[in-house]
């Protein structure tokens, strides 16, 4: 049998080990991490984007490469063109002109009729007519008209010493800056006067374009 002092010793020792284990288990039970299950985040909403392309005002000296789309809706653009530095046009729509013109060699004895004359094509533009004697003239008459006889160009001369033509250097020069035109067509011709025994000698040429 045990003695009543060993049973409270046995007691005491029982109580002890009986509190420890009550500590270690609290301990392990406050130690144990706690997991909370965590909500996933939120989507963005689609929210819809304006963007605004706001003109911004360019100035000075621009180089630009390439082909470039240009949209100008400024009212106050001012295009310079000045005499130092002009801006040149071209008319896409004008189609080439084409040049023509025609002569001929003459010697002939006095006549008071047309001696020989050019018919203008309906579509020709007359912008140069030259006579020019190679002998002794008293009198040569070149003229301009259309078809219907309207006379544009009546011009006389001569050699020097002719008293008959107020010109005496024996050459007419004509340029029309402008161009002379007739929806009936023109004629360019050259009487030899019949004055003193005259004789015409030379040569007669017209030039021009067609549209």
């Amino acid at each position: 049998m045990y003695s009543p002092k060993k049973v409270v010793s046995l007691c005491i020792a029982l109580l002890g080990l009986a509190a420890v284990a009550v500590i270690v288990t609290t301990g392990t039970v406050a130690a144990t991490p706690r997991l909370n299950t965590m909500a996933a985040a939120p989507t963005s909403p689609s929210i819809p984007v304006a963007v605004t392309n706001t003109p911004l005002p360019v100035t000075g000296t621009l180089s630009v490469g390439g082909s470039v789309n240009a949209n100008i809706t400024n009212s106050a653009l001012n295009v310079a063109n000045s005499a130092a530095t002009p801006l040149f046009a071209e008319d896409v729509n004008k189609t080439a002109a084409h040049l023509v013109s025609d002569g001929k060699a003459f010697d002939f004895p006095p006549n008071p009729n047309v001696a020989f004359e050019f018919d203008l094509p309906t579509n020709v533009v007359l912008t140069d007519v030259e006579l020019s004697l190679n002998a002794p003239a008293q009198a040569a008459t070149l003229f301009v008209a259309d078809q219907s006889d309207k006379t544009f160009i009546f011009q006389t001369t001569g050699s020097p010493g002719s008293t008959y033509a107020v010109s005496t250097d024996g050459h007419i020069s004509i340029h029309l800056q402008s161009g002379l035109y007739s929806s009936i067509g023109l004629r360019v011709g050259l009487y030899c006067n019949n004055v003193g025994g005259n004789s015409c000698a030379g040569a007669l040429m017209w030039s021009g374009y067609q549209p």
